[in-house]
């Protein structure tokens, strides 16, 4: 019987310290210095990780786009003149006069991932201010045909001046947890250039 216990002991010891160590690499601290500053256009910037390399190929609209492939790391940003936005989305009876220009960007690009993805879980949005600018970020995990394992994406849509912009970091979800530090810090260093 004192095995049986120490046994179970062991077993809870255990499980604690494994819980430990997944909360320790939860709470990973983002070193600023491992970050460059990128600058687009003299309209935005943002922080991007020194493992991630310039690349052409994520997202043809796309005005930024950074990859790391070993590390299945991948962030973009895809930015549209604001009132045309309104427009175009007030002539398809698609716009909601009712909530914030940033709640409906935010809608209408989820809508068009839902398109091209399975949404197994989605978080509710948050919202938040970025460089002083509204904002909302969305969570969530999905699967996209033609690629193995699920998809973990940070999705973060911000109202510029003249402009809103959509920043999307993705990877594999196991990676989630080692990569979403480094995503969030990229997200809240947006800062909006435009006059």
């Amino acid at each position: 019987m004192k095995k049986w216990v120490s046994f179970v002991a062991l077993i809870a010891l255990l499980t604690s310290c494994l819980n430990s160590f997944k909360k320790d690499a939860e709470k990973k601290e983002v070193n600023p210095a491992d970050f460059n500053e990128i600058v687009i256009n003299n309209e935005y910037s943002m922080m991007i990780p020194k493992y991630m390399s310039k690349s052409t190929k994520l997202n043809d609209e796309a005005s930024l786009q950074y990859q790391n492939l070993f590390k299945e790391a991948y962030i973009v940003v895809i930015d549209e003149p604001k009132e045309e936005f309104i427009k175009t989305f007030k002539g398809l009876d698609s716009y909601n006069d009712s909530i914030s220009v940033i709640q409906n960007y935010r809608t209408i690009q989820l809508g068009m991932i839902r398109e091209n993805a399975k949404i197994e879980s989605q978080s509710q949005p948050i919202p938040m201010k970025i460089d002083g600018r509204e904002a909302e970020q969305v969570e969530m995990v999905a699967e996209i045909e033609g690629v193995h394992g699920k998809i973990y994406y940070l999705l973060t849509c911000i109202e510029g001046v003249n402009k809103v912009y959509m920043v999307m970091a993705w990877t594999l979800e196991n990676r989630k947890n080692k990569l979403r530090p480094d995503y969030s810090y990229a997200i809240s260093s947006f800062k909006c250039l435009e006059k």
